[in-house]
């Protein structure tokens, strides 16, 4: 920031979705086929791989940053994953298999985490339930 230069970062070339953690120790990025989540040394500047998937998507740190939660497409449907970055252990949080979702433009679902590391979706009820609001000020 201080030069003010441009410079790619070191082995990101087909890489996408990067995210910091909030004490800037750890980042993280999917390849760009999504199969495979990596994270960056910066003592070795290298990347290592976490985990792989079949389709993985919405990376998220969690708070303290010693895991990242994502969500993958299974066979079995959609799910929240979460890899421990220290022993790149790996374990199912919630299938989201039979949860109606709602999908954004590109045609994804959403997903992400809470400030206790809960998932959070966005949950599809159709349109059956439409409300008004009337709004009374003083």
């Amino acid at each position: 920031m201080n030069t003010k230069q441009l410079a790619t970062f070191p082995g990101s070339a087909g890489l996408w979705a990067p995210r910091w953690s909030e004490d800037n120790r750890v980042l993280i990025a999917f390849t760009v086929d999504s199969h495979k989540l990596l994270r960056f040394d910066f003592a070795t500047a290298k990347w290592s791989e976490l985990t792989t998937g079949n389709e993985l998507e919405y990376p998220n740190l969690s708070h303290d940053g010693k895991y990242v939660y994502f969500e993958n497409t299974e066979e079995n449907g959609p799910e929240i994953d979460r890899v421990n970055i220290a022993d790149h252990r790996r374990e199912r949080v919630v299938s989201l298999k039979d949860i109606p979702q709602v999908y954004v433009p590109d045609g994804q679902a959403w997903s992400s985490v809470d400030r206790t590391d809960a998932p959070i979706i966005m949950r599809n009820v159709g349109t059956q339930e439409i409300y008004a609001l009337d709004l009374q000020l003083p």
